[in-house]
């Protein structure tokens, strides 16, 4: 079995009812990866990874299965070692100290409790490999005990517990050894979508209380855009963005980002300089107006998010805005709130997300003619 990390240093302790932040000199860069590498055979799963977390931060590392988040979280840990690269935490390289003496923690996916040992010994064990005393253990196991709200269950096995009582014993054993970074390996993933939803409640409430610094990792876009301050979003071992959930999805670095946050409409073509210093993005059949215009002809991709194309009968007359263009309904899905329509545009197929009383009142059944139409700001051009 894997025990959580063993850390060391002075932390806030459990005995108050929020845990105070440590103070740093270096908050911007309180986890620095520099450079990071790491290959397993002829496979590189982590490529020239750098990222600057400050101290208190919530971050998700988000992206497809292999595309090396956990690795680098198990570098973070010291379960991986580096090829290359650096890791500091408050200041001091750590990547080549043991896990032990690095101040982390780990929350891993199967949550990792020993069966035979009460939920009191699952917390207690890396006081015990600290060779704390008993009291001192006591004291501070019935605090994170208490923190996480399972004081009742101390003395009950994990196999008595549910799915969302194993994770918050998890966490407890993780704060109980007062890391200066918590480290969470999909910590929802082995729970049904209800109890999910709950739980990254508690974990974002549970983090405000604790303030420390966590990163975790994640395939889910939802649960990262819920939990995290800050996103990085990695594909084929390479960090694509790292950025907030808002600047993710409103201005995507590169055309993986955009698909990846469910932009769903991206047009190969070439951006131009347009009119009026704007730019226009021509594909096969279409000429988009954008708000930046190059110096010279780029080639890549047009993202527009779903919601932000609106669908107009075309008996209603052509709407007003920057992009307008005449299209014919494909298919709709109901989706409760919103309706997800498809709209065929001169060889193009668009996404939309229609408010369900719009959609409704538009009559935009499969075949309906319909104008699509959004404003330069809605969209942009994004690199391959």
């Amino acid at each position: 079995m894997r025990p959580a990390a063993d850390t060391v240093g002075a932390a806030p302790t459990l005995a108050s009812p929020v845990l105070s932040k440590v103070e740093s000199s270096t908050a911007e860069g309180f986890l620095q990866i520099t450079d990071l590498c790491k290959s397993f055979g002829d496979h590189a799963a982590v490529k020239g990874m750098n990222l600057s977390i400050k101290e208190g931060e919530l971050v998700a590392f988000l992206g497809p299965s292999g595309c090396g988040k956990t690795t680098t979280l198990h570098m973070i840990a010291g379960f991986v070692e580096a090829d290359s690269g650096t890791i500091h935490i408050d200041g001091k390289r750590v990547d080549q100290l043991p896990s032990r003496a690095r101040g982390t923690a780990m929350v891993f996916q199967d949550y990792a409790l020993f069966p035979h040992m009460t939920v009191f010994d699952n917390v207690a064990f890396g006081l015990r490999m600290r060779k704390e005393s008993k009291a001192r253990i006591r004291e501070r196991v019935l605090g994170a005990l208490e923190f996480v709200q399972l004081g009742r269950v101390a003395d009950k096995y994990p196999r008595e517990l549910s799915g969302g009582m194993k994770q918050r014993v998890a966490l407890a054993r993780a704060i109980v050894v007062e890391p200066r970074i918590l480290l969470l390996d999909e910590p929802l993933s082995n729970l049904d979508a209800k109890l999910r939803k709950k739980l990254r409640v508690e974990l974002r409430e549970f983090h405000d209380r604790v303030g420390v610094t966590t990163v975790f990792v994640t395939h889910d876009l939802e649960e990262a855009f819920y939990l995290a301050d800050r996103v990085a979003v990695m594909n084929d071992g390479k960090l694509e963005q790292f950025a907030s959930p808002e600047e993710l999805y409103t201005r995507p670095a590169t055309g993986f980002v955009a698909d990846f946050v469910g932009y769903g409409n991206l047009i190969e073509g070439e951006l131009v300089a347009g009119r009026d210093g704007r730019g226009m993005f021509k594909a096969d059949g279409l000429e988009i107006v954008t708000e930046s215009a190059p110096e010279r002809p780029v080639i890549g991709r047009y993202a527009v998010p779903p919601h932000r194309v609106r669908v107009v009968p075309a008996d209603r007359g052509k709407p007003t805005a920057d992009n307008v263009f005449e299209g014919v309904v494909r298919l709709g899905a109901y989706l409760g709130p919103t309706s997800n329509i498809l709209v065929d545009v001169a060889g193009h197929r668009f996404q939309c997300d229609v408010p369900e009383a719009n959609h409704a009142a538009a009559r935009l059944e499969r075949g309906a003619d319909v104008w699509v139409a959004w404003d330069a700001t809605a969209g942009g051009f994004v690199e391959h």
